[in-house]
């Protein structure tokens, strides 16, 4: 059981620490993604050999991965290597076309666009390049918007559909960001654009874009480019027939430029320029410079324009043979690029990225009218639900409320009868105290008589006693009186002021007045003179005082008064 228990506690911690490390080992391969990702623009081989150091990178999570494939084919691709058999991107390109992350799915379908490009497949090219171009506009990307936008124009000028390659690249010119890293981009693009002015003979345009280029590469020091420009003012300045200004444009650029394909370049722009001009032999110079060298060049559009140049050469030196020769392969050049600018597929690749971004938009809606939907229905149940409680709680409320109010009116009907009885009591014991008091006062008056008839000298034990108890019965009696007068100010607002000015004696004066006592029987409960100046006397005294403290002179007036308005 021992051994059970032991070997159990081993393979839990081989486990932990296997989990543990495989945690760790897939966090350095994320920030090692991440570390790539920052670097793959400025420095596209150091971003490579960090996305080399990832082990494994297909344990990531999915997204990571994803992200991994397009980081590993850009980087590549910007090292210039061969990446027409990375199928992998298409994978990460439907991934992201799925997902919230508009960036991603930009550079998703622009390398994906980019091995079509590579394998020659036009109609997915611009598909894909137009799918990137979309992403990058919601991303906010300006550098991958131009960047989509540029090759879109390189497509259609490819294509010698010009019209179309001249409105995206004026576009691509207002979305890279001015820096110097797109220095070459953007003279890249106005060069371009100068070449698609020049093929449709807009050569004014051409030549304004091509001395502009030239002024920029020359602020951005850019020598490769200032030759090139120089070159391509040289056969604008041919085609506007100012051969003498061509000839000298052309002759610095070839003596400014260190590029071998460029300098071949040059030489068929002088060929042509002394072949118009016809200058035969100068113009056979620069034939054989080039003309064993054309089958060499893997782009076809220089091809067409080397075979082109030598086949007038030819003919207008009387070299028909030759001058055939060169106009087959010019012919075959041009097949290869008609064969190549299918518009029918164009148009069908625009067709299609245009269903595409409507599918988009039309799910774009349904989600949005969903979502109202969604918040609708959330609402109106919430007012249900907040309805439903709010009239449950006046409900309970009310309820509570009458259930407060019954038992306030039952403890009101208590308390009225409690009042009641207790009027009843003391009007009760009011009578009972004049009564007792006033027949006293006769009884008192009897037994001195009769003592003194028959010589008493001392008056009775038990007499004493019993006016012991009458006299205590008064007191107490006075007692309450004063107590119920000082309840009874202070119900009232000026009560506080009248309770400050009036001593007991005088609360009592008032309330035996307010219970409805006689003058005779006041003076008797006061233990005074019932006289009736000095009854008055006490009374106006009162008055002043209750009158100084607030109180209504009318009420005044019933109260102490009421006896002598009787009279």
């Amino acid at each position: 059981m021992k051994k059970i228990v032991f070997w159990g506690s081993c393979i839990s911690c081989l486990l932990l620490i296997l989990f543990f490390n495989s945690c760790k080992t897939n966090n350095r391969s994320v920030d090692l993604l991440v570390q790539a990702q920052s670097k793959i623009e400025s420095n596209p081989a150091a971003a490579l050999l960090l996305l080399d150091s990832i082990r494994s990178p297909e344990e990531m999570d999915r997204g990571n991965y994803m992200q991994y494939i397009v980081a590993d084919i850009q980087a590549r691709y910007k090292t210039y290597q061969d990446i027409r058999k990375d199928t992998l991107i298409f994978e990460a390109q439907k991934y992201f076309d799925k997902e919230d992350n508009p960036y991603q799915a930009a550079l998703a379908n622009y390398y994906t666009a980019s091995v079509y490009h590579e394998n020659k497949i036009t109609e997915k090219e611009l598909e894909y390049f137009m799918l990137a171009e979309h992403y990058a506009r919601i991303a906010n990307d300006s550098l991958l918007l131009s960047k989509s936008q540029h090759s879109i124009g390189n497509f259609y000028y490819e294509k010698n559909v010009y019209d179309s390659a001249i409105v995206n690249f004026r576009k691509t010119l207002n979305y890279y960001p001015k820096n110097r890293s797109t220095e070459s981009s953007r003279l890249n693009v106005i060069k371009t654009i100068g070449l698609s002015f020049y093929s449709t003979g807009k050569m004014d345009s051409a030549y304004y874009y091509f001395e502009k280029g030239l002024q920029m590469s020359d602020q951005f020091h850019n020598h490769d480019f200032h030759v090139i420009f120089i070159h391509m003012l040289g056969i604008t300045l041919r085609e506007q027939r100012e051969y003498v200004k061509a000839g000298e444009y052309l002759r610095t650029a070839f003596s400014e430029t260190s590029n071998p394909e460029e300098a071949q370049r040059i030489h068929i722009g002088l060929m042509k320029l002394y072949n118009t001009a016809n200058r035969l032999d100068s113009a056979k110079h620069y034939a054989s410079l080039f003309k064993e060298d054309v089958w060499k060049n893997a782009y076809v559009y220089s091809r067409r324009d080397m075979y082109n140049s030598l086949a007038e050469f030819y003919q207008k030196s009387g070299d028909y043979k030759n001058a055939l020769h060169y106009s087959n392969l010019h012919k075959e050049a041009l097949q290869e690029i008609n064969e190549a600018n299918n518009f029918d597929r164009i148009a069908e690749a625009d067709r299609r990225h245009k269903a595409t971004l409507h599918q988009k938009e039309v799910d774009r809606l349904n989600m949005r009218n969903y979502l109202y939907l969604l918040i609708g229905v959330s609402v109106i149940l919430i007012i249900l639900v907040v309805t439903y409680f709010n009239n449950r709680t006046m409900r309970l409320k009310r309820q509570r409320i009458d259930e407060r109010n019954k038992l306030l009116e039952d403890q009101s009907q208590v308390q009225q009868k409690l009042l009641e009885h207790q009027d009843e009591s003391l009007t009760y014991m009011q009578g009972i105290y004049r009564n007792i008091v006033t027949e006293w006062v006769e009884i008192d008056k009897q037994v001195k008589s009769l003592a003194k008839e028959f010589g008493a000298k001392e008056e009775p034990e038990l007499y004493v006693k019993i006016k012991k108890m009458v006299e205590s019965f008064r007191q107490n009696t006075n007692e309450q009186l004063v107590g119920q007068a000082k309840e009874h100010f202070q119900k009232l607002p000026y009560g506080e002021s009248v309770l400050s000015s009036l001593k007991d004696k005088e609360l009592l004066l008032f309330m035996l007045y307010y219970c409805g006592y006689k003058r005779n029987d006041v003076a008797i409960l006061l233990g005074v003179r019932p006289h009736k100046e000095n009854m008055n006397f006490r009374k106006l005294d009162l008055r002043n005082k209750l009158l100084k403290a607030g109180m209504p002179k009318d009420d005044i007036g019933q109260i102490l008064f009421a006896e002598d308005n009787e009279d």
